[in-house]
């Protein structure tokens, strides 16, 4: 075990199931629009919908209008849209045997009610979670200094005995500002990003 790691943070989307070929690639086809046109209003309202200010309900009746699309298809996507996210079990896999030798945390940006989904659905591993913050229920958003505040004062640990794993360079490099460890996790080449944590770890 590393000697210098207490605990262990993981994100959730792009980490432990794939989410982006579906905004990427999905809704573009199922919407027939331009994953451009798609991408700059889901931008425009991205914060407001992690912080917990905006309900996904709300962003879609917005998103439909916006880009004028007809509502019973928009409903039909909507309805279905987590049939396209896929998890990756060799992520779920090797956060099964880091549980047995550390304490691990939830740390990600969430829309309401996506957690409680994705756990349903098997998209976020069932374990023991030491400690889980999400962005809508707490009003705070990675990269934002407030929220690894927080997720290091709720596990009261110094803040560099935390390793954090996340897919997005701008979480990690903030986290490690912060203090933090940080591993960025490459969902393209997840062989070598298990390799590398193992190798961390253990």
């Amino acid at each position: 075990m590393n000697p210098n790691i207490n605990f262990v943070y993981f994100d959730i989307g792009g980490v432990f199931f794939n989410w982006r070929d579906f905004f990427y690639n999905g809704l573009p086809h199922f919407l027939d629009r331009s994953t451009d046109e798609i991408m700059a209003v889901i931008n425009k309202y991205d914060n407001n919908l992690f912080r917990g200010e905006l309900s996904v309900e709300d962003f879609w009746e917005t998103l439909l209008v916006e880009l004028n699309i007809n509502p019973s298809l928009g409903q039909l996507v909507f309805e279905k849209r987590f049939e396209n996210f896929h998890p990756y079990e060799l992520t779920h896999q090797f956060a099964q045997e880091v549980v047995k030798h550390y304490p691990i945390g939830l740390l990600s940006n969430l829309y309401q009610g996506d957690f409680e989904k994705f756990h349903r659905l098997g998209l976020i591993p069932h374990l023991d979670f030491a400690n889980t913050i999400i962005s809508c229920q707490v009003g705070l958003i990675k990269p934002e200094t407030a929220i690894y505040d927080l997720a290091t004062n709720q596990i009261q640990l110094p803040k560099e005995s935390i390793l954090f794993i996340d897919d997005m360079a701008k979480n990690t490099e903030a986290a490690k500002n912060y203090g933090w460890q940080t591993y960025q996790f490459d969902e393209t080449n997840l062989d070598k990003s298990i390799t590398d944590l193992r190798t961390l770890l253990f």
